[in-house]
């Protein structure tokens, strides 16, 4: 694909290339091979998301699948950290603890919280923020459920979250710097709103270990979590030719997936990340395993030493 990709997208819109039924074949090929190198785990491991495997209610599970999501930056132990001394608190059913707690009891929660630049007052807001949503909506699910009613595109859904969270922020939680609140909670086009994409895969994707939670979101919405491994290897392989990983990058790379794996166009992200993570692909070129990479026959740019 490589460059004649690039120039296909260009030339025919994304996805254009997936017409050349002489490249889908190959490039499907090789990423079933890649799946089988690094098949997803049933249950999550080194991930966010296990946190929701401890609850048995689809309440909590989405409440508490939110909130990590919110913090799924940095290294995934720190990570396991803030999530874990979070949870602590919150107790046994999270969102019946949202439901039934006052402007006092959030307060006490987050005190002497904080992760990397986040600090209390923002897991205040952010605490805040789904109590004021399962308040006016009744659940998570169903305030998502109205947005998606009233968004003409994905697009539209993910700048509606990100600009209402910091409204409320602005309202609510004054003392929070806005970078961070825009950080929490990024808009299109300048951001592809990775964790907001990373919680809707968690709750729409039907196959284990996703949760498979909710029934109503459009097919066509595919919402790819952009992470730095499969922002790279997007650019190497010629799926896109932009510099920033904002909201087209991210479309760009849907239109793609789609086109490969219709009936599940997410199928094959955790296997692409895990080329990266395990640094079979590296971003130095000499560092490179392509003799044995399963993407070297349909790969633009494999080492001749590899």
């Amino acid at each position: 694909m490589g460059h004649s990709a690039i120039r296909r997208l260009e030339d025919l819109g994304m996805g254009g290339w997936a017409n050349s039924m002489t490249e889908l074949p190959n490039w499907r090929l090789a990423l079933e091979t890649l799946a089988r190198r690094f098949p997803r785990p049933s249950t999550p491991r080194d991930d966010p998301l296990a946190f929701a495997y401890r609850y048995d209610d689809p309440q909590d599970r989405t409440v508490v699948a939110y909130l990590a999501s919110f913090l799924a930056f940095g290294h995934v132990r720190a990570i396991y950290r803030a999530v874990e001394s979070l949870l602590d608190r919150l107790g046994s059913r999270p969102s019946r603890a949202l439901i039934e707690a006052s402007p006092a009891d959030l307060r006490r929660w987050v005190h002497g919280w904080r992760y990397r630049f986040i600090p209390a007052e923002a897991l205040y807001g952010l605490l805040a923020w789904i109590r004021d949503r399962v308040e006016r909506w009744g659940s998570l699910e169903a305030y998502f459920r109205a947005q998606v009613e009233r968004s003409a595109s994905l697009r539209d859904l993910a700048e509606a979250h990100g600009q209402a969270g910091r409204r409320f922020f602005r309202c609510h939680v004054p003392d929070v710097p806005p970078v961070k609140a825009r950080f929490l909670f990024p808009v299109p086009p300048q951001s592809a709103c990775k964790r907001l994409a990373l919680f809707i895969r968690w709750v729409t994707r039907r196959a284990p270990p996703d949760l498979g939670l909710w029934d109503f979101w459009p097919r066509p919405w595919v919402f790819v979590p952009i992470d730095t491994h499969l922002a790279f290897l997007s650019r190497l392989w010629g799926w896109t030719d932009r510099r920033a990983t904002d909201w087209v990058f991210m479309e760009q790379v849907a239109s793609i997936l789609t086109a490969l794996c219709p009936e599940d166009p997410l199928r094959y992200d955790y296997a692409i990340t895990h080329l990266g993570i395990s640094r079979l692909c590296h971003r130095r070129p000499e560092l490179r395993q392509c003799g044995v990479c399963p993407m070297r026959n349909v790969c633009p740019y494999p080492t001749r030493s590899g």
